[in-house]
């Protein structure tokens, strides 16, 4: 058995070569010190290189870190969980630095309106080479007030001769497309129990098959997405404990020079996440994830009566 074992709300992970000291990892913005207390990680200061210093750069992908922050965020929340998957398309044929100024604009209008606090983005290719997004939120969704910021910043963009579009066109933009329940024909939550299965089929149709490469960044999200943690390191006496069922929980193993990892059939067990559940709802609670979605909840409620 190896003497390193990470445990994850997907996966159970034996490293074949290595070990690692931390008690958890996975955080962009946390380290954690011996008694569990959240250390912010200091970034050095970006300084841009001079243009002529610049190289060309592709960007992919990161299918297993955008699976895991995905997972590890839904299981992570406490009370009614919530994942929507919205799509974002633009004119047939926009250059792909408009599109990416054009979402840039909106997430920076959404949020600042409160429309918008916890997403994650990946970008496709259309099959007729016009670029898209699909945009995971962990809260509810004005879709309608959405619609009307990227319409508001296209119809400007089409003024300054940008996108080839006519305003009566962009007049009937719905371009923000919300993913709904085919028998209720409301938004469709994802991170619901009985959506499980969808959510995997969305993942692999959007990002695990997703090979493109693109000038501009591939995917991204707030921050709150980056600051959770995604593993924690499994003790070898809890592991020999419970090794003979948690083996039957387990898929059989994805090996390849780093590791061999199991993914749980269904749910994690308990002593696969404790500290992840602790320490991930702190940090929910510090990027304010719970007060603004208790707000927008409530706003939705105002609305309806």
């Amino acid at each position: 058995m190896s003497n390193t074992v990470l445990g994850s709300f997907s996966s159970l992970q034996f490293l074949q070569r290595g070990t690692t000291e931390k008690q958890c990892t996975g955080s962009a913005a946390y380290t954690l010190d011996e008694d569990y207390n959240l250390e912010k990680i200091k970034k050095p200061r970006y300084e841009p290189k001079p243009k002529d210093e610049q190289n060309k750069r592709e960007y992919k992908i990161a299918k297993q870190k955008i699976r895991q922050r995905l997972f590890t965020h839904i299981n992570s929340q406490k009370g009614y969980r919530q994942l929507y998957m919205c799509t974002i398309s633009f004119p047939p044929a926009i250059r792909d630095n408009i599109a990416y100024k054009l979402l840039n604009l909106f997430f920076t209008e959404a949020r600042q309106q409160n429309l918008l606090k916890s997403y994650l983005w990946v970008a496709e290719r259309q099959k007729n080479g016009t670029i898209h997004f699909h945009v995971c939120i962990t809260h509810y969704v004005a879709i309608k007030q959405l619609n009307s910021i990227m319409q508001s910043n296209i119809k400007k963009y089409i003024r300054k001769g940008l996108v080839n579009w006519s305003q009566s066109e962009a007049h009937k933009y719905n371009g923000c497309h919300l993913t709904k329940d085919d028998k209720t024909g409301k938004a469709l939550n994802y991170a619901d129990v009985k959506n499980k299965k969808l959510l995997g089929a969305y993942i692999t149709k959007y990002v695990t098959k997703n090979t493109e490469k693109f000038e501009h960044l591939a995917w991204h999200n707030s921050r709150d997405f980056s600051a959770i943690f995604l593993k924690q390191a499994i003790e070898i006496a809890t592991l020999k404990k419970v090794h003979a069922k948690a083996i039957e929980s387990l898929t059989d193993p994805f090996i390849n020079d780093y590791c061999a990892t199991h993914f749980w059939k269904s749910a994690a067990p308990y002593w696969c996440v404790d500290k992840l559940l602790s320490i991930n709802d702190s940090i929910l609670h510090i990027k304010g994830y719970y007060d603004y979605k208790k707000e927008i909840a409530n706003n939705f409620k105002s609305r309806l009566n």
